[in-house]
């Protein structure tokens, strides 16, 4: 009897789906992002302030015109240093992975401007250093909900250019954002 409402249930997804497809015409994406991440730490005695470089890859879909869901995971390209007392401090993403939910407006022009909620997960690497000997060396995972603007602006019928600004990770001591130029293809 179970497998019996299974299959029933099964079938009546696809159904939906089916249906949803023809009216919705989703379309599925592939992207590159380039980001500017900003560190702002709010802790005394500590430099409050880097910013470095991190590439990612996007993998999405629009479900319909307004709504569209996709999967983020990138690495960080440079790592930013600041020095303290004869110390240097260095700060950087080892690796970032995240899913998002965009919603847009649609409208006549190319630009296709959306808000971005999603959550996402930072590896991120502190290090110390002094007269160049690293004396301190921690790794950390961090995750939280992510959520900012951005707007894709058509190239062609294909391909887009997106800006974006998204806030990663908050807590009461630290912000972690980025602002990302990226390239989409649709297909």
């Amino acid at each position: 009897m179970k497998y019996k409402w299974l299959a029933a249930s099964l079938a009546a997804m696809m159904a939906v789906g089916v249906q949803a497809e023809e009216s919705a015409s989703p379309k599925g994406y592939l992207g590159v992002n380039l980001s500017r991440i900003h560190v702002d730490v709010d802790e005394e005695g500590i430099p409050n302030d880097f910013k470095y470089g991190h590439l990612s890859f996007r993998i999405g879909g629009r479900l319909n015109d307004y709504i569209a869901v996709e999967g983020r995971g990138g690495f960080g390209l440079t790592d930013d240093s600041s020095s303290l007392g004869g110390a240097e401090l260095t700060v950087e993403t080892k690796r970032s992975i995240g899913a998002y939910v965009l919603a847009g407006i649609p409208n006549p022009t190319p630009i296709y401007p959306y808000i971005i909620l999603g959550y996402t997960g930072i590896k991120s690497e502190v290090s110390v250093s002094v007269d160049g000997d690293e004396v301190f060396n921690d790794a950390g995972n961090d995750d939280d909900v992510s959520y900012g603007l951005g707007a894709n602006i058509a190239i062609n019928d294909k391909s887009d250019v997106s800006l974006e600004y998204l806030t990663l990770f908050k807590d009461s001591e630290t912000e972690v954002s980025a602002a990302t130029l990226g390239l989409m293809y649709r297909f």
